[in-house]
């Protein structure tokens, strides 16, 4: 090196190591000190399988150490007991639903016995009415015969004998003629008060009958069903993959509610734990969006906060940048979109997504489906082969960070065909490998739509329509309320809508918009807004065209009573909704409602009738206050029915779902109208 290079080196080279200096240091604080950026470890979910209710442990189906699948049975507790007692209100029920039966038949058998007599009665009537008639023009007659013998005896022409002989005819006409209404009106009343009898009995007594068995058959079955769950919590699984890590009590101990008897730890982690350092802790919501990398992996995770850490403490080790520097965050609960093969314990790297201006989470095409473009459902090949699946409505649950689908069909035509089934979906478009059973004692079908209660239960609402053969069976007129527990989920209680309706007869229907019966209705469409229910209908339409929403004040008396005045059933709305078949514009009937948090209304349209190509529109009326509704588009699907509505698992998005019959259906995200 000659003497000037050394000498240029001399003089440059503290500034440029300062300079590297400086921005490492920089390089560093950000690294330590971003506010999107964090250090995150796939959560180890360890789980304590215990006892719900008081019982012997009969048998211990798993050794420590054992790896077991989700569902599988890792203990059971003895059954003896309650089998008993289910076995006594089984009993029970069956007597009661006998006796009902019973009742009914005889019932029955009384007003037919009853309708026999009227029907004489009024044959008897009818008979003399038919001879009062004929008396009366007998009487006619015989009365100008009378009068021309008269004139013929006065001039020597007819004798006193003929005479006589048409005066005696005429006087027993006159007197049948007289006596003759009397019978009529004698057998008149007769037949009203029998009528009148027959109904005030029949109703009186089918009245009786209904109010006193159906409530002792409603806590028989509400007993038995509480009985089934309490014996399938007899049963203990593995809520999720894992590994058995203790066992805790073994055959032949007795158990308390709450004692644990399996331990185990998830062999997936759906959940990650991220370390927020002090400036970062003010800045996360819950709710705000994160985008994930596993190190070592070259896959991009998305998921949402939905808790934050109590205080800011002292963080571990490995949530440290910097292992060697003492540092100070918080701790955040990121709950993943879809389910992912993380280990427990294994590292990411987290990037929040919000807006640092308010803090409100933006989604990134990365990791939402928010693009205003339909994306298909991924239906895996193991629903496949057990279930069709065409989604007719759908209801997204925060808590559990999952849509629930009810579809239009279940099962197949030689296996599971209508089994009481619904289904799942995550937040990215991938709907559970099994169906969710329904369980009690329940049956129904061509489920058209799915809303939250304020109870945290669920409704769910059948068609109430006829069949393609003209058939409209019992299980399409269900409207029921579901609630969730540890297994899937348990029916509360149910009533046949179509039929409560026809019970008011003609002038109630008309009041409803159907003065021409029930035989064209078809309902899609229902959700929630200020503890009421409103119901959209497909057809019929109304005289100017347009498509009726109802108004159920209160399900819950509707479903405790089937009495739906009571309940208040209205005409609440109609509006006139766009909809196309074949290319051209038609009436359109409305397959699904949705009232948004602000207020707005969200009505998804179809053709009301026919079977050509459809093209479905959603649109939304700014402050529905009921009447006729004027609606605004928000988005026209050519060649696609849109049949669900639900919130999306992005703020500020709603979520519709379509139905492609044996085709494979898709799904879209759509932002807020404003």
């Amino acid at each position: 090196m000659d003497w000037k290079t050394e000498r240029r080196l001399r003089s440059i080279g503290p500034w440029a190591i300062f300079t590297i200096s400086l921005v490492g240091a920089f390089g560093l604080y950000e690294v330590g000190h971003g506010t999107d950026r964090a250090i995150g470890f796939a959560e180890g979910e360890e789980i304590s399988i215990g006892a719900l209710y008081t019982g012997r442990v009969s048998q211990i189906a798993v050794d420590a150490g054992q790896e077991v699948q989700a569902g599988q049975i890792v203990a059971q507790l003895d059954t003896k007991t309650i089998d008993a007692e289910i076995q006594v209100i089984e009993a029970e029920y069956n007597r009661l639903k006998a006796e009902a039966t019973a009742g009914r038949i005889g019932a029955q058998r009384t007003q037919t016995q009853d309708k026999d007599a009227i029907e004489t009665k009024r044959l008897a009537l009818v008979r003399e009415e038919a001879q009062l008639k004929s008396a009366k023009a007998q009487l006619k007659v015989l009365e100008a015969e009378r009068s021309r013998f008269q004139s013929l005896v006065a001039q020597n022409l007819a004798t006193g004998e003929e005479l006589a002989e048409v005066e005696m005819k005429y006087v027993a006409a006159k007197r049948d003629a007289e006596e003759k209404p009397q019978t009529v009106a004698l057998l008149r009343n007769q037949l009203r008060r029998a009528e009148l009898q027959a109904s005030e009995i029949g109703n009186s007594d089918m009245d009786a009958m209904s109010e006193a068995l159906e409530s002792k058959l409603e806590v028989a079955k509400r007993k038995l069903n509480k009985l089934q769950q309490e014996r399938n919590a007899y049963t203990l699984t593995a809520p999720v993959t894992g590994l058995v890590t203790l066992i805790h009590s073994y055959a032949g101990e007795v158990v308390t509610p709450g004692e644990i008897v399996v331990g185990m730890v998830g062999a997936q982690s759906s959940r990650v734990i991220a370390c927020l350092s002090e400036d970062q802790a003010l800045d996360i919501r819950r709710g705000d969006i994160a985008t994930l990398w596993p190190r070592g992996e070259e896959k991009m995770l998305s998921g949402r906060v939905v808790t934050l850490g109590p205080l800011v403490d002292e963080v571990p080790i490995r949530c440290r940048q910097i292992p060697g520097r003492q540092t100070f965050g918080r701790h955040v609960t990121i709950l993943l979109d879809d389910q992912s093969s993380l280990i427990p314990g294994q590292a990411l790297s987290v990037k929040f997504n919000f807006a640092q201006t308010d803090g409100t989470a933006q989604a990134t095409s990365a990791g939402w489906a928010t693009t205003q473009t339909l994306s298909a459902m991924q239906i895996p090949e193991s629903l496949q082969t057990l279930s069709r699946f065409e989604p007719s409505g759908l209801l997204w649950q925060q808590n559990d960070s999952r849509y629930l689908v009810v579809s239009d069909d279940t099962g197949f035509k030689s296996k599971h065909e209508d089994s009481p089934w619904i289904f799942e979906m995550s937040g990215q478009g991938v709907v559970g490998g099994n169906p969710i059973a329904i369980r009690g004692d329940i049956q129904f079908n061509d489920l058209e739509s799915i809303a939250s209660a304020s109870d945290g239960g669920i409704y769910l609402l059948s068609s109430q329509g006829h069949s393609r053969s003209g058939k409209r069976k019992v299980a399409r007129t269900q409207f029921l309320k579901i609630e969730k527990t540890p297994t899937g989920f348990q029916a509360l209680s149910n009533q046949s809508l179509v039929e409560a309706i026809e019970k008011h007869g003609d002038a109630y229907l008309a009041t409803l918009g159907l003065p021409e019966g029930t035989r064209e209705l078809e309902i899609e469409a229902m959700t929630t807004h200020d503890n009421a229910l409103y119901l959209g209908l497909k057809s019929p339409l109304n005289t100017q065209g347009q498509a009726m929403i109802w108004k159920l004040e209160n399900a819950e008396s509707f479903l405790r009573t089937g009495d739906l005045q009571k309940a208040d059933l209205s005409l609440w709305g109609a509006a006139k909704v766009p909809a196309q078949s074949d290319g051209q514009s038609v009436a359109g009937g409305i397959s699904e409602l949705l009232f948004l948090p602000n207020g707005s209304l969200l009505v998804a349209s179809t053709p009301s009738m026919g079977d050509g190509e459809p093209t479905g529109y959603v649109s939304f009326a700014r402050s529905p206050q009921g009447g006729t509704l004027s609606v605004e588009e928000v988005k026209e699907f050519k060649g696609h029915k849109p049949e669900g509505l639900s919130l999306s698992s992005n703020p500020g998005y709603f979520t519709v779902a379509f139905d492609a019959g044996d085709n494979t259906p898709h799904w879209i995200q759509i932002p807020w109208p404003k």
